[in-house]
């Protein structure tokens, strides 16, 4: 992509550097787009619902033989247009919820909480609410 930018429409510019041509090659827009993402101001929202899949599951085996812990959520940002994965920790009664759904082919989850800021995998905290999709 290139870029070239008049100063002002109603004086001329003098100064050769000032009216050159600035070219972005097209493999720095992901990192560019990173940038953007980080720069982006912090919002301190409350909890939030959000719809995702479940993609690994990190919890162990407690004293009652039930695994709980640590699940690594990917969560579509609609407001963002784009998904983000977040690590939760879940209660036993959660972590079953999350292997069911990480078993079964094209299954979601619905979660409420609050979302980090930060690199991925972002911290999802303050969980209400965790739920296997169509499942009653």
């Amino acid at each position: 992509m290139d870029i070239a930018v008049d100063w002002s429409v109603l004086r001329a510019v003098t100064d050769s550097a000032a009216i050159r041509t600035i070219r972005i090659q097209r493999d720095h827009f992901s990192r560019i787009e990173a940038v953007r993402r980080e720069l982006r101001p912090v919002e301190l929202h409350g909890e939030d619902t959000f719809i995702g899949t479940v993609e690994r599951l990190e919890g162990e085996r407690g004293p009652d033989g039930r695994r709980a812990g640590d699940v690594v959520l990917s969560l579509f940002l609609p407001d963002a247009g784009e998904t983000v994965r977040a690590t939760v920790t879940l209660s036993a009664d959660e972590y079953e919820q999350a292997d069911r759904a990480h078993m079964r082919k094209g299954a979601y989850v619905r979660v409420m909480g609050r979302i980090g800021p930060g690199h991925q995998p972002r911290q999802l905290t303050h969980v209400l609410r965790f739920e296997l999709l169509g499942e009653k």
